[in-house]
C-alpha cells in the first residue's frame, strides 16, 4: 500500500510525543512492506532521523504537495487541519486522521482554561478565556468539523474519542527497548517534572508539593512561558535551593533516573501523555493526576493517582513512594510490562493497516 503520512507543522522525530508517534509508526509501516511518503515542512529533522536509525523499506521525505497525495492509496494526517483536509477531499483520497488532542473543537488544542472550558464537538470554541476568541477562529473550527466527517477519525485515547465523538481509539505506540529498565535504580529524596512549562501541565503543583515535605528536591525538565512565574513561586515559598530548572535534555526520563518519582500533575484532560508512557516504560514510579488519558495508563497497581490541583495529595503520594521502596519497584516493573504489552508498535501498525484497508474499501464503495 502507498501511504502519504502528513506529520503536521513542527512535528519532528527528535522531540515530543507526536514526533515519537509519527517516527514509530512510519518505521513500522515501512518495515511491513508499505511505501511511505512522509510529508513534512521540517525535512532537515526527518532526514537526520532517517540517517540515525535503520529504516527497512521504502520511505521518502518530501514537503507537502498535491502530487504525493494524488499518487497514494491512503492519506494519514497526524491531526486535523483545514488545508490538508480540504486538499484530500478535493483530490478524492481516502483519509485517516489521528487526533492527538482537541484541535477539532479548540484553537489551542487543549480544551482547557483556568477559568473553565467545556467545549466539545457539539459546542465549538473558542471559549471566553481563549486568546483566539475571534469569529474567524470559530469559523475555522466550523469548516474543519465539516471536512473531517469525510475521513476516518482515530483518537489516541478513549478520553479524546468520547469528548470529540470520534470513530475509534488506537493508543499511541511505544518501543520499551529504547529506554533502560530503571525500576531498581538507586533513588534520592527527589521528584522530577518533565514537560512544557504551561499552566495546564501543572508544574506549579509540583513546586507547591515541596512545601509539604522536608528535604525533598524537585528537578524541572522543559521550557515554557511559565518559567519566570515558577521561579518566583519557588522564591516566594522559600524553595529556591530545592527547585532546579534543568531545561531541555535529550532524554529527561533517563536523566532523572535518581528521582524517586516522575510527577504528572496536569490540570487538564491530557490526551494520553508521552512523558507518562516513557516514565512507565523505564519502570519509574509515576504520580499522575486522576483525569484524562492518564487514567488509561496509570492505575494504583502500576503507579500513584492523585487529585487534580492538590499539592498536598501529590506530597502524600511521594511520601508513600519514598517510604515503600519495594512497592515502588513492584509498581514500576508492572508499569513497564504494561507498556510493553499494550503499546507494542507492531500491534499499533496492524491496527492502522486495518483502518487503512477499511477506509479504502469505504471510499471505493462510495464510488471514489
Amino acid at each position: 500500500m502507498k501511504i502519504a503520512f502528513v506529520t503536521g507543522w513542527g512535528v519532528v522525530p527528535q522531540n515530543g510525543g507526536q514526533g515519537t508517534f509519527c517516527a514509530c509508526l512510519v518505521r513500522q509501516l515501512a518495515g511491513r512492506g508499505h511505501t511511505v511518503s512522509v510529508l513534512s515542512r521540517n525535512l532537515e529533522s526527518w532526514n537526520q532521523w532517517a540517517a540515525d536509525v535503520r529504516l527497512d523499506g521504502d520511505v521518502k521525505f518530501q514537503r507537502p504537495n498535491a502530487a504525493a497525495l494524488r499518487a497514494c492509496d491512503v492519506v494519514h494526517l497526524n491531526g486535523p487541519g483545514v488545508r490538508q483536509l480540504a486538499l484530500t477531499a478535493w483530490l478524492k483520497r481516502p483519509t485517516v486522521v489521528t487526533h492527538q488532542g482537541y484541535h477539532l473543537c479548540c484553537p489551542e488544542g487543549t480544551a482547557w482554561h483556568p477559568s473553565g472550558c467545556d467545549v466539545s464537538l457539539g459546542r465549538l470554541g473558542p471559549c471566553e478565556g481563549c486568546r483566539w476568541r475571534t469569529p474567524l477562529a470559530h469559523m475555522h473550527l466550523q469548516v474543519q468539523s465539516r471536512l473531517v466527517r469525510f475521513a476516518r477519525n482515530v483518537a489516541v485515547s478513549d478520553c479524546v474519542r468520547t469528548r470529540l465523538d470520534l470513530d475509534q481509539t488506537v493508543l499511541n505506540p511505544y518501543d520499551v527497548g529504547v529506554v533502560p529498565d530503571l525500576s531498581s535504580a538507586a533513588v534520592e529524596r527527589k521528584l522530577a517534572f518533565i514537560g512544557r512549562l504551561v499552566p495546564e501541565k501543572g508544574p506549579q503543583i509540583a513546586i507547591e508539593a515541596l512545601s509539604h515535605l522536608s528535604d525533598v528536591t524537585l528537578d524541572i525538565y522543559g521550557q515554557g512561558v511559565m518559567e519566570p512565574e515558577l521561579r518566583r513561586l519557588a522564591e516566594h515559598l522559600g524553595l529556591t535551593d530545592r527547585v532546579r530548572f534543568r531545561g531541555m535534555v535529550p532524554s529527561p526520563v533517563v536523566d532523572a533516573a535518581s528521582a524517586a518519582a516522575i510527577a504528572v500533575p496536569g490540570l487538564w484532560d491530557e490526551p494520553l501523555g508521552y512523558v507518562t508512557i516513557e516514565a512507565m516504560a523505564a519502570g519509574k514510579a509515576v504520580i499522575a493526576t486522576a483525569i484524562g488519558g492518564s487514567l488509561e495508563l496509570v492505575t494504583e497497581d502500576r503507579g500513584w493517582l492523585v487529585r487534580p490541583g492538590d499539592p498536598a495529595d501529590l506530597a502524600r503520594a511521594l511520601d508513600q513512594v519514598l517510604r515503600r521502596p519495594a512497592e515502588r519497584i513492584a509498581r514500576g516493573s508492572r508499569a513497564r510490562e504494561f507498556i510493553r504489552a499494550t503499546l507494542d508498535p507492531v500491534h499499533t501498525a496492524e491496527q492502522y493497516e486495518d483502518i487503512y484497508r477499511r477506509q479504502v474499501q469505504r471510499f471505493e464503495a462510495a464510488g471514489g
